[in-house]
């Protein structure tokens, strides 16, 4: 029995890697983005929240447009991406947060299941021994496959319309997982818990392991609060204030080192097995703006969210501050982990290379919100 379980797990994997498994998965995923999208429509589920809704798309584009597959970091693997890839365009409240060693290794635990080799990366901590968390706070809208986005570009009378849905990621910056058989021991990102407000993007997120949970997400401009779906009982609850300047990130001079650990692979579990998978952020096509704010936790039961209240500063007053953005994303389909290339990625980690000649349309600053052209 547990040789059958082990074979089928090495298949499940292979198959799950596998570029034709990510194009037939893309076909019907796809069909079935465009079938929510409308029955979301019907049950009046589709509205957007008030959640810094000007900076949604419906009042904002990128300038230039972005590419598909998305330029940045394309060479980190050794094959090319996809258009079989699936892509959205996020507007969120990053907020990152120091938390105690023993909260980050609890969180940790589920991965150690899988592969006792899963460690906390002690280069990480700050002089405090602490541990870097995010919580990203956020909408997705427009959730389609690549080639869908292309051929809606193309004008041919066909206009695919994905699915929007809020949700909060939870994130541990800096898990390594040593292994002789691999020549990329890390940092990976891991993500132990994710609550959105809709079932079919929670399900399409376990198919790749995410720790996805149906939640009652309620965002607005103001706060994002996340309930337990079928009890009612509050998780936890973010303020937030945005202030100041509007602009591309190389403009926040703080942000550079956080990025960073944002473009980390990403790392998660499906059936007792691990998958690497990466979003791909289109810094390049993003205007950020700082955020101040609190969060409130109300359980113990949130991974690397300890009970109690944490106040947060925005990213041009500290260097592990928060801040809002309005992006593209391209979810890069799972591979092995030998498809890394260490190089690139250890170049990734130095200096994030500088934008020379940022759009004019993000060097502006506004006085009402949202950036114009």
């Amino acid at each position: 029995m547990l040789r059958a379980r082990r074979f089928f797990r090495r298949f499940l994997t292979r198959l799950v890697v596998n570029p034709v498994s990510h194009w037939i998965s893309s076909v019907v995923f796809g069909f079935c983005d465009v079938v929510f999208h409308s029955i979301y429509h019907l049950l009046g589920l589709a509205h957007r929240p008030d959640f810094f809704r000007s900076w949604q798309t419906s009042h904002n584009s990128f300038y230039p447009s972005f590419e598909i597959p998305l330029r940045d970091g394309r060479q980190y693997l050794k094959h090319s991406r996809s258009v079989s890839d699936p892509y959205g365009v996020y507007t969120a409240a990053i907020v990152f947060r120091y938390i105690p060693r023993a909260d980050a290794e609890k969180a940790l635990a589920s991965l150690q299941a899988i592969n006792p080799n899963a460690r906390l990366d002690p280069s990480f901590e700050d002089a405090h021994g602490r541990y870097p968390v995010c919580y990203c706070f956020g909408f997705h809208q427009n959730l389609l496959s690549g080639w869908m986005l292309k051929l809606n570009r193309r004008n041919i009378g066909i206009k695919f319309k994905g699915i929007d849905y809020s949700e909060v990621c939870i994130g541990i910056l800096g898990v390594k997982l040593d292994d002789p058989a691999h020549v990329y021991p890390g940092p990976f990102l891991f993500m132990p818990r994710l609550h959105l407000n809709r079932l079919y993007p929670t399900f399409l997120g376990l198919t790749v392991g995410l720790a996805k949970t149906w939640s009652r997400v309620r965002p607005s401009d103001e706060n994002y609060t996340v309930h337990e779906r079928f009890t009612g009982r509050q998780l936890y609850r973010a303020e937030f204030e945005p202030y100041g300047e509007i602009g591309p990130p190389e403009r926040f001079t703080n942000l550079g080192p956080l990025l960073k650990l944002l473009e980390l692979p990403l790392v998660s579990r499906l059936l007792g097995d691990i998958l690497y998978t990466y979003f791909d952020w289109g810094w390049d096509h993003s205007f950020v703006q700082p955020i101040r704010g609190h969060l409130e936790c109300f359980s113990d039961e949130v991974p690397c969210m300890p009970r109690g209240r944490f106040e947060f500063a925005g990213i041009d007053q500290d260097a592990s501050g928060a801040f809002r953005v309005h992006l593209p994303w391209e979810l890069v389909a799972p591979f092995r982990r030998n498809a890394i290339v260490k190089r690139v990625m250890d170049a990734r980690a130095g200096e994030r290379q500088i934008i020379q000649a940022p759009s004019p349309f993000l060097q502006k600053a506004t006085v009402d919100g949202m950036p114009r052209r």
